[in-house]
Formats: C-alpha cells, structure tokens, sequence
C-alpha cells in the first residue's frame, strides 16, 4: 500500500491500468503514478494542451495501455499518449 501526491489539490477522478493510476485534479492535472510503487511518473497541466480556457479535467481518465482519454468541463476530449 502506498500514498502519494502530486501537490496539486483536490483530486477529482481516478482511473488506472495494469501500470499506472491515473487522477484528474480540479485545478487542471493529469497525473500519473506507478501502480507498484506510488512514484509520480508525469503531470500534464492544462496549460501544456494549448487551450485558452480554464478547462478542467471532470471525468475519469480511461486507457487503452496506450493512450489515455479524458474529459474536460467545455465538452473536449483529450487523447494523450503514454510515456
């Protein structure tokens, strides 16, 4: 058992894979952590995406191992590869 932070805030949602353990926070992270050891492996922040608005991530990020989706509060979706 672990835990960890990305000192971020609040988080919001959780999603996760065989790898990692991915959480929205409400200011406008995505982080991912290693699901073994608790390890913060990246942090996208919203600002990073090129968008002009305050979008925030609302909804679970899901995965394909792969990439991870997710969804933010203005109705976008973002496709983000992992690392």
């Amino acid at each position: 058992m672990w835990e960890k932070t990305a000192q971020r805030g609040s988080i919001f949602a959780l999603g996760a894979d065989p790898s990692y353990v991915y959480a929205t926070h409400l200011s406008g992270q995505l982080a991912a952590f290693s699901r073994a050891t608790g390890e913060l492996m990246w942090l996208i922040d919203r600002e990073e995406l090129n968008r002009t608005t305050d979008e925030t991530f609302l909804f679970p990020p899901v995965t394909d191992r792969k990439r991870v989706y997710v969804g933010g509060d203005i109705g976008a979706v973002y496709r983000l590869q992992v690392r």
